[in-house]
């Protein structure tokens, strides 16, 4: 399901995943409130984001940075896996 944030309500989610959406920063302060307790963020990005993982702040966990491979496209890509720590 495609949400904007206007879905997001008190409801929680299990993990939410982006695309092109915004800076790891505002994707997790947009979704924070409704990420469930052992939820999961995953955002593709283009090339590695050191500078926007520097940005969050200490409470999250990047735990995982998977490389993408598109077919027909000649950029880089990987999915970022993030979580509160406390998951």
């Amino acid at each position: 399901k495609h949400l904007s944030n206007n879905d997001l309500t008190n409801d929680s989610s299990p993990d939410f995943t982006s695309r092109a959406f915004a800076s790891l920063l505002d994707f997790r302060n947009s979704t924070n409130e409704a990420l469930a307790g052992h939820g999961i963020w995953m955002a593709m990005k283009g090339k590695h984001p050191t500078d926007e993982i520097a940005e969050l702040p200490g409470c999250i966990n990047v735990f995982h940075i998977e490389p993408l491979h598109v077919p027909g496209l000649r950029a880089e890509r990987c999915l970022v896996w993030m979580k509160p720590w406390y998951s």
